[in-house]
């Protein structure tokens, strides 16, 4: 396997109830640039209806597979927290739809 299909780095992000979706943690810092940040910002942190579903968007040369959850309870402001996962992957990866 060369390079190019390796992981490229992987991202933290969750609904802020004041500013909405907001990444937390990335790693490696510089994988994602601003422009990068404006692009995916409105699919890091998805509706509850995609929730538990892997999403894969592709930006650039960067492939991003996220999983976004959600947990409803009431100790939380608006009764639920929203957050994804994602791992960060070079356009050439090996990332593939399949139907099941």
């Amino acid at each position: 396997m060369n390079e190019e299909d390796l992981l490229k780095g992987i991202v933290y992000s969750e609904f802020d109830n004041h500013v909405g979706p907001v990444i937390r943690f990335i790693h490696p810092d510089m994988i994602l640039n601003k422009e990068y940040i404006e692009v995916i910002s409105d699919y890091i942190v998805l509706e509850k209806h995609l929730c538990n579903e892997i999403i894969r968007l592709s930006v650039g040369n960067l492939n991003f597979l996220l999983m976004c959850m959600n947990i409803d309870n009431p100790k939380y402001e608006r009764n639920s927290f929203t957050f994804s996962f994602g791992l960060v992957m070079s356009e050439k990866s090996l990332c593939q739809e399949i139907d099941l």
